[in-house]
């Protein structure tokens, strides 16, 4: 009887602990310790406060490239840049990309060691990733050369959640891994605003999504119905609106865009960018809406003044924080999940408003300015470094797999805007949650809990790469 009240309380025991070990995964960081305001540590007064961080004739050169990427050589509605992009030899073709995709998820399907797992928890099966997802791909389409056709040039109608796969399906890896499981969709690739041009390489089986080719570079499936077709006189009337009045950029998050008849008909995002309506008024855009057609055309719409401006706007500090400051507090958003943002989005946005283009994905975005290798450094030398080599908020801090924003020094530390999912030991035991767009100092390591990983870490950290924004730089790649 003993040995059995024993054995009950053994179990109970290694049940109360493997419980704890479960709640242990996620702790949270007190970023409370910190303010969040990013007029605590920009100086409001300094006579920089209205100087432009990047000269004039070099913002105005960086605003033209980031033109090229929406409507120019490097765009979606270019031939050549088309035809380049989804004309790739092997393995970087198209068809050998999406079966690759395709085949990683579903791995160890229908075994006693899943890998991909639906929101309650239980695995996809092999039944799922074949009947449901391959047989709508249309893979054998895209094993050829792809021609290009005009009449497949679109535009996004609607802010849309890029998925790698055509489903709306969350997919998970094992929640009972640290930094896994929810809110990691590994399906979710990035948002795309509302006013993006796009290329259609092709549909679903079902019709009821497209593979499309952004400017980025790279293709991902959209829902169809969130996209229309941009015909040869759409994209005449685009241009020649940005070519009399200019474009504008949404500098705030959730900015409400209103028509004609007063009525919210969408919601823009930090970043977004429109032609403008009237040379002399910021506020009045268009923005495309789809016909019964399928075709895009073009609408009146305005937004609240203080939420928008003349593309690019000013690279003053000043104007800095008046972007920087709304996304604060934001929650982190894995591949522009909810069409919250993540490291990369998050800069991407950033420096939208200010003409200055930068890819997708933080190890791309590193590689868009003048670099400076500062790996092979301890970790107290990297900090040092960018303290005083830093440029703020022209200068991005990157470490692999995240990246950052310096915006200067705040009691002898350099500190930065990132938004990041959290902080983890060396063991990788657990992750310690800031989970939002914030600003944090680089330290060696933080009192509020020793255990964590610095950012700057020698060891365990093999890069740490600053790169300057504030000149002209032509990436080869």
């Amino acid at each position: 009887m003993k040995k059995i009240s024993l054995l009950i309380i053994m179990l109970l025991m290694q049940s109360c602990s493997s419980t704890q070990n479960e709640k242990n995964r996620v702790q949270v960081f007190p970023l409370n310790n910190y303010s969040q305001n990013l007029n605590t540590y920009i100086n409001s007064e300094s006579n920089d406060y209205d100087t432009p961080l990047i000269k004039k004739w070099v913002q105005l050169e960086k605003a033209n490239i980031y033109k090229e990427r929406l409507f120019g050589n490097q765009s979606p509605w270019s031939k050549e840049f088309v035809i380049n992009s989804i004309n790739k030899k092997t393995p970087d073709d198209i068809f050998s990309i999406e079966n690759f995709l395709f085949q990683k998820f579903r791995e160890n399907c229908d075994t006693k060691n899943p890998k991909s797992f639906s929101l309650n928890f239980k695995p996809y099966t092999c039944s799922w990733f074949d009947n449901k997802i391959l047989s709508n791909m249309n893979l054998t389409k895209y094993n050829k050369y792809i021609e290009f056709d005009f009449n497949n040039r679109a535009i996004a109608i609607n802010n849309i959640s890029a998925r790698t796969l055509p489903t709306n399906s969350p997919l998970f890896y094992s929640y009972r891994q640290a930094g896994e499981g929810y809110p990691f969709d590994m399906l979710q690739v990035t948002s795309i605003w509302t006013g993006t041009p796009l290329y259609i390489v092709g549909k679903s089986q079902d019709k009821k999504w497209s593979l499309v080719l952004t400017n980025s570079g790279f293709v991902t499936w959209v829902p169809s119905n969130k996209i229309a077709l941009a015909s040869e006189q759409f994209i005449s009337q685009y241009l020649e609106s940005v070519n009399e009045n200019g474009l504008r950029v949404i500098i705030q998050p959730d900015t409400s865009i209103i028509n004609n008849s007063g009525k919210i008909v969408q919601i823009g995002y930090t970043g977004s960018v429109f032609p403008g309506q009237h040379i002399e008024r910021k506020n009045k855009i268009f923005y495309p809406i789809a016909l019964k057609n399928g075709f895009a055309k073009l609408q009146l719409g305005r937004i609240h003044s203080d939420k928008i401006a003349i593309f690019p706007l000013e690279s003053t500090p000043k104007n800095f924080v008046k972007v920087i400051n709304p996304l604060l507090g934001r929650p982190y958003g894995w591949g522009g999940l909810y069409y919250f943002n993540d490291c990369s989005q998050e800069l991407k946005a950033i420096f939208s408003a200010f003409g200055v283009w930068l890819p997708r994905n933080s190890a791309a975005q590193y590689q868009e300015g003048i670099t400076l290798d500062l790996s092979a450094l301890s970790t107290k030398e990297r900090l040092n470094s960018l303290s005083k080599l830093g440029r703020k908020f022209v200068t991005l801090v990157y470490i692999q797999g995240h990246i950052m924003l310096y915006i200067g020094n705040y009691n002898n530390e350099p500190w930065v805007h990132n938004n990041i999912w959290g902080f983890k030991p060396a063991d990788n035991s657990y992750r310690s949650i800031i989970g939002q767009s914030s600003l944090i100092p680089l330290l060696s390591y933080y009192p509020e809990n020793p255990e964590l990983i610095s950012i700057a870490d020698e060891k365990l950290r093999p890069k740490f790469i600053i790169t300057y924004l504030d000149e002209l730089f032509e990436n080869k790649s």
